[in-house]
């Protein structure tokens, strides 16, 4: 990989369009839900090392389903290269939370998507 490659692998503009398409995609899949920016990105200080870190809150009647989805969701908005549900959470019937690695970013710029009940 060239200098100029590796350097592109950091450049913000495509990370904040993944953002973006992360942040709309999911009400296309399941209706009634919403995804929100946390950290960095919510407070406006990502850089080109920061994660995308989302939280997608979906109706309480569809979270097994919506959950369920998620892997074929995100492979809509960019390829998924690979993806871990944390154990604290995995058979929590409120909450999960994804660990999401794709492919053509370095793995210091992870998606974690954590879904929960709507209010």
């Amino acid at each position: 990989m060239s200098e100029d490659e590796e350097a592109g692998d950091l450049d913000p503009a495509p990370r904040a369009a993944l953002a973006q398409g992360l942040l709309h995609a999911p009400r296309s899949r399941c209706p009634g839900s919403r995804a929100e920016p946390r950290g960095s990105l919510a407070r406006g200080t990502a850089d080109e090392y920061s994660d995308i870190d989302l939280v997608w809150i979906v109706p309480d009647g569809r979270f097994e389903d919506c959950v369920a989805a998620a892997p074929d969701l995100l492979g809509t908005v960019r390829d998924v290269a690979s993806l871990r549900v944390d154990p604290d959470l995995a058979n929590s019937r409120k909450r999960r939370l994804l660990f999401v690695d794709s492919t053509g970013f370095p793995s210091s710029g992870g998606w974690i998507w954590r879904s929960s009940h709507g209010p």
